[in-house]
């Protein structure tokens, strides 16, 4: 194990502590900057989101595992959709696009499964042009190790009925969950706040 990463630094008490500090950080510095911003809509809720989910992760640390596996997971997921949305304007265009995709296919889900149509929502967001090609969000190894992990945790599988303790313990969880909070506080300070891709959203 590296010197770098010692499992004292990642019991509970630690890692509430170090989730408590970038909460911290996000609503006394990122939230305000974020309610100024020329994109305040946008940007607000993606701080409010990161914060959600940090506090989601905190309250989870001792909780059930499937709990806790499901809070790292809303992180990495998380992260992995920043760094896509933020790389240029038509990303964009396609996530706030899916947004509506999504709430067509659930509405016509439940017309086809009788549901009167006069109890589904019909105050969809105005949008002038839907793409119609979805956000693709990519993940490395790592990732891809952590979700598949995360998925054994949270779903009905022989792994979470027959041998939920075979897995990795928390320290997994603990370790990916405060890196991918992290690394998602850091991306928004650097590329979002600190202008460095601002120009291709305006």
């Amino acid at each position: 194990m590296p010197e770098e990463l010692r499992m004292e630094d990642y019991t509970p008490e630690r890692v509430a502590e170090r989730i408590g500090e970038l909460r911290r950080h996000l609503r006394d510095e990122l939230l305000p900057q974020a309610r100024e911003h020329s994109e305040s809509t946008f940007l607000v809720r993606f701080v409010e989101y990161l914060d959600r989910q940090a506090e989601r992760l905190e309250t989870s640390l001792t909780g059930p595992i499937d709990i806790l596996a499901l809070a790292t997971r809303n992180l990495l997921e998380f992260f992995s959709l920043l760094n896509q949305i933020f790389i240029n304007q038509q990303a964009r265009d396609q996530f706030i696009g899916e947004m509506l995709l999504d709430l067509e296919d659930i509405r016509s889900r439940a017309e086809k499964m009788g549901i009167p149509k006069h109890m589904l929502e019909e105050d969809l967001p105005e949008w002038q042009d839907i793409p119609q090609k979805r956000l693709v969000v990519m993940r490395d190894k790592h990732d891809e190790y952590m979700f598949k992990l995360c998925s054994k945790c949270i779903h009905p599988s022989a792994l979470s009925i027959l041998a939920e303790h075979s897995t990795s313990g928390r320290f997994m969880f603990y370790f990916f969950g405060l890196n991918y909070l992290g690394r998602s506080y850091n991306f928004l300070v650097a590329r979002v706040f600190n202008q460095i891709y601002i120009s291709s959203i305006t």
